[in-house]
This record gives structure tokens, C-alpha cells and sequence, in this order.
């Protein structure tokens, strides 16, 4: 039973060894965060992996949203023409009513809404 009390406070203390040894350096949050905007910029990241892809303009930020703003958002493509039926609606009706009764559509049929 000693064996495993005394193996237990070893691991507890081997814990907090390896704890101290991560927060060897004393920088705030605000340090770090300045140390990698600066190395960012530089070009020189530990991670290259990590690292955001290199820029493909020159433009600033500002500069490419006031870019934006002149220009339309609309599609250049043509929109599809508008169908147009030769038929009023309740010519539409009737003809559906005439099918029901003949026995063409069945009446779940005729009152099914067209899908979008």
C-alpha cells in the first residue's frame, strides 16, 4: 500500500514539475499577442504550417471596401423569361374541374400545389 501512495506522490509531484517548466516565461497575454503580430509581419513564424497564406494585393483594407461600394452586386447574367400562360386562371380552374369529373386527374391530383 505504500508502494502506491509513494508512486502516486511522485506522479502528483512530477506534475507539477513539468507545469513550472511550460510557464518558465512570465509574458501577459497582451506581450504574446504583440510578439506575433510583430513576427507575422516580419515574416518569421516558428509554425510555417500555421502560418496565413502570403497576400495576393497591395491594397489595404480601406482600399478594397471602398472598391466595393462602386461596384453593383447585381448578377450579370440575363434572368430566365417570365412564364406566360395564354390562359386566365379561371379558364385554368374550369379545365381542371371538366378533368376531374372525366376521370383524367384524380381530385388529389388537381388540388396538389406545384413544387418551387
Amino acid at each position: 500500500m505504500t508502494l502506491n501512495k509513494s508512486s502516486l506522490v511522485v506522479a502528483v509531484l512530477a506534475a507539477f514539475a513539468a507545469h513550472g517548466a511550460f510557464a518558465a516565461e512570465d509574458k501577459t497575454r497582451a506581450e504574446v499577442k504583440a510578439e506575433a503580430k510583430v513576427a507575422a509581419k516580419k515574416g518569421n513564424t516558428e509554425c510555417e504550417a500555421s502560418a496565413a497564406p502570403a497576400a495576393k494585393s497591395d491594397k489595404i483594407r480601406a482600399e478594397v471596401k471602398a472598391d466595393g461600394k462602386s461596384t453593383s452586386r447585381e448578377c450579370e447574367a440575363s434572368a430566365a423569361p417570365a412564364a406566360k400562360s395564354e390562359k386566365s386562371r379561371a379558364e385554368v380552374k374550369k379545365e381542371v374541374k371538366e378533368a376531374v369529373k372525366s376521370g383524367e386527374l384524380s381530385k388529389s391530383d388537381a388540388m396538389e400545389k406545384p413544387k418551387k
